[in-house]
């Protein structure tokens, strides 16, 4: 035999068998002791099992040392399957609560349904989205979620594209619908929210519409003026003339470099090696030599007042230009002969940046837009400052990049104060 534990087994049965045989001869009853013998056999091996049986009930236990070859051997194969079977068990449910995480991560609604659309699983987005509740599971979905285009899309079978829906379940919320089949006849359902989408493809619009007015309008009236020039080829042109024409030119510059600014912000992050420790005195003593160069017709003062000593960890020219778009965009809104205030100071784990005008203040409904780009409260004065509409922009990306934020605080008729809020961050940043 192949098997030596089995062919052991048999020897020890025939060897037995013999033995109670020619015992048996002696009482010239052969028969009885054969009979003996098998009976020895049996409970010998009764007793084998009855040790097995012990084992199987304790999962730690060791195999028993006394064990036949045979029994040892089945033993040690069902210890090994065993074994497996808890490895296998444990790996099920790491994958288990793998797929568990990664279901509350979905940022979409997502169900599980079999072949007749019957929900076998969904996540939490889908009990929010779907009002699901746990003893759906086992209904079709489509009698859950009674949305006559769903059904029919689910129905018909062909989910080559997706299912657009501008409401959904009540809500004013568009959901893209799109099924995806998995094993033979499974399919995961995943509803996806469109709001954001909607948003941001709207904000892309305006942003290139706003782009192509800002450039349209300067555009507009250097061809006019060239268009002016032409038409009086044979006079040189008025000094006026090429001012406005300059003036234009210079505004359209002003644009195209903010957009290229604001563009660098958001492709790019700062890293360890771009940073240093900025001087805040030496700071505001640069911007204030440069805002005090814009403002010599309307006698603006600057006002600088902060404790020494104090420094941001930071890239310095992002840091000198968002504080010199809050300069200079408090100057364009103060009266003549105003006073421009620049101030810092160390607050708790803060440390607070903020420039001060005396202008005609913001209204409160318009405070929370004043990031936006190419918003204006008051767009003519913009414009004629030389405004972009994009500083106020560039100051929230750079103050996002540096982990700061800023506050913005005005009274309607008694000026603004708009304040950058840094934390006080160690020399590694925080492990940036």
């Amino acid at each position: 035999m192949k098997d030596p534990a089995l062919s052991t087994e048999v020897a020890r049965l025939l060897a037995l068998a013999v033995v109670g045989m020619v015992m048996g001869s002696f009482f010239s009853v052969p028969g009885l002791g054969f009979g003996l013998g098998l009976l020895i056999f049996i409970l010998w091996h009764v007793r084998q099992l009855r040790q097995v049986r012990k084992w199987e009930r304790l999962p730690q236990a060791p195999i028993p040392h006394n064990l036949s070859p045979f029994w040892h051997k089945w033993v040690a194969d069902l210890s090994d399957r065993r074994h497996q079977a808890v490895q296998v068990k444990q790996e099920l449910k790491r994958l288990q609560r793998k797929f568990e995480v990664l279901s509350v991560a979905l940022p979409d609604a997502a169900v599980a349904v079999d072949s007749e659309l019957r929900i076998e699983w969904f996540n939490d987005t889908a009990v929010s989205l779907l009002d699901l509740q746990p003893d759906d599971q086992g209904r079709s979905l489509v009698h859950v979620v009674r949305i006559p285009e769903l059904v029919q899309y689910l129905q018909v079978g062909d989910f080559a594209l997706p299912l657009d829906l501008e409401t959904f379940a009540g809500a004013s919320h568009p959901v893209s619908v799109q099924v995806s089949k998995f094993g033979k006849h499974d399919r995961l359902i995943t509803f996806r929210d469109l709001t954001q989408d909607i948003r941001l493809n709207r904000l892309r619009q305006e942003f290139v519409a706003n782009v192509s007015h800002e450039i349209k309008s300067p555009l507009t009236v250097v061809t006019g003026y060239l268009e002016t020039i032409e038409d009086h080829a044979d006079k040189p042109p008025k000094r006026s003339i090429i001012r406005e024409m300059s003036r234009q030119c210079q505004r359209m510059r002003h644009l195209v470099d903010d957009l290229l600014e604001l563009s660098r912000l958001e492709a790019s992050e700062l890293s360890d090696h771009d940073l240093q420790d900025v001087d805040l005195a030496h700071l505001t003593d640069e911007v204030r030599r440069e805002a005090q160069a814009l403002t010599s017709e309307a006698q603006h003062t600057i006002e600088v007042e902060g404790e020494a000593g104090v420094t941001i960890r930071g890239r310095a020219e992002e840091l000198h230009s968002a504080l010199f778009n809050l300069v200079s965009n408090a100057l364009s809104y103060s009266p003549d002969g105003g006073i421009v205030s620049i101030g810092w100071q160390r607050k708790n784990d803060r440390i607070r940046l903020s420039v001060t005008d005396q202008g005609v203040g913001i209204k409160k409904d318009q405070i929370a837009r004043l990031t936006e780009r190419f918003y204006r409260v008051d767009k003519a004065r913009s414009r004629d400052t030389g405004g972009t509409g994009l500083g106020l922009a560039i100051v929230k990306h750079i103050l996002q990049r540096h982990d700061a934020r800023l506050q913005i605080d005005s009274e309607w008729g008694k000026g603004s104060t708009f304040t950058c809020v840094f934390p006080i961050l160690t020399e590694d940043r925080g492990g940036r």
